[in-house]
């Protein structure tokens, strides 16, 4: 059981309330277990690359009105041996350069004021009687013409796809970010999370309204008592295929005996 108190606070971050919300078990592996395997793939490479790209595009080129060099800056944040042959590095890293391109076209056009990039919030918050840390990072902050300030999370995956907006406007990790944002910026008169997939320049944003926060903030305070309960059964189903933890998971079924083999 993980216990909660003065001397011991527990952090929650997005991922981690991803975790908890996906497979309880995952969670306590990855966190309180610490099973976690390191491991790398190629969308992951690609994703990482990707951000430390634009990372800086936005700290050392655009605010002094510099072209950037999209190739030379793609370069030097790859890692072609995270891919499985020089074929697939390169196709990765056309496309990786190809969505830099365009991104940084349009960011010139774009009205806007980049506050910070890659920034990271941290805040104890408290949730009737329990203090719980709260941490993220955001990918890019910008205070927009209507003194709104919104809150980006880059992605990166392959279809190039984002939520719908009411499944954004649902999801308890994201609003996450929002707590953060708003208790580190409180001038501006409204902050708005939005994510945005670099590839196809696909976004999508939610302005939250007092019903979907009084939810959320009900629904954080349940899932940080189920935490503190020690509740971490399994789930097992689809994610399981993917889960970096499962050779741990007691749901994972007993290894397999080569000798048994015939």
């Amino acid at each position: 059981m993980q216990q909660i108190g003065e001397s011991s606070i527990l952090s929650l971050t997005p991922s981690k309330v991803r975790d908890y919300q996906t497979c309880p078990q995952q969670y306590r592996l990855k966190t309180i277990t610490r099973h976690l395997v390191c491991e790398t793939s190629p969308a992951l490479s690609f994703g990482n690359s990707i951000h430390s790209a634009l990372e800086e595009i936005h700290t050392h080129f655009l605010p002094t009105g510099q072209k950037a060099d999209c190739k030379q800056l793609l370069r030097k944040h790859w890692r072609p041996g995270d891919y499985a042959d020089e074929r697939e590095s390169n196709l990765y890293f056309t496309r990786g350069l190809e969505a830099l391109r365009r991104y940084t076209e349009a960011v010139e056009r774009a009205k806007g004021q980049t506050i910070g990039t890659e920034v990271y919030l941290s805040r104890v918050v408290r949730l009737n009687s329990v203090r719980v840390r709260l941490g993220c990072k955001v990918d890019r902050i910008e205070l927009r013409p209507d003194d709104s300030l919104e809150a980006l999370d880059y992605k990166t995956n392959a279809g190039g796809q984002v939520p719908t907006p009411e499944s954004l406007a649902d999801d308890l990790a994201t609003f996450i970010y929002y707590v953060l944002v708003r208790i580190s910026y409180p001038e501006p008169a409204r902050v708005i999370v939005s994510q945005l997939n670099v590839l196809t320049l696909a976004k999508v944003e939610v302005l939250y309204d007092e019903t979907r926060l009084a939810a959320h903030k009900q629904s954080l305070i349940k899932l940080v008592k189920a935490i503190e309960s020690g509740a971490f059964e399994p789930r097992p189903g689809s994610p399981c295929s993917w889960c970096r933890v499962r050779d741990h998971c007691p749901a994972s079924g007993a290894d397999a005996d080569l000798d048994n083999i015939i």
